[in-house]
């Protein structure tokens, strides 16, 4: 996925903030993966939008170092298009990507 750039991959948990699963990639960008499991199109909502806002903020600001995060949703059935997800996702994986 990341060719030759070395990578570090764990979840992250703090008080304000739960992440499935952080990608930092030796480039200085990190890639935050939201897991979403639906039988149609998951759909960013308003609410679920600020709560992945909060998770970026909050990773910026416990990874300084970081010079982007890149929001990656992986849903089992892909994503819905709508505004939140133009604003925020950069890439979006599906089952049929990973398997």
């Amino acid at each position: 996925m990341f060719g030759d750039i070395s990578t570090n991959t764990y979840s992250y948990y703090s008080r304000t903030a739960q992440i499935d699963m952080v990608i930092e990639r030796g480039d200085r960008i990190v890639n935050l993966c939201e897991m979403k499991f639906s039988d149609q199109p998951f759909s960013i909502s308003r609410a679920y939008a600020e709560k992945i806002e909060n998770k970026i903020s909050v990773l910026r600001h416990s990874l300084r170092k970081a010079s982007g995060i890149h929001l990656v949703m992986i849903s089992s059935s892909g994503l819905a298009s709508n505004q939140y997800s133009i604003n925020l996702v950069q890439n979006t994986l599906t089952l049929d990507d990973l398997f």
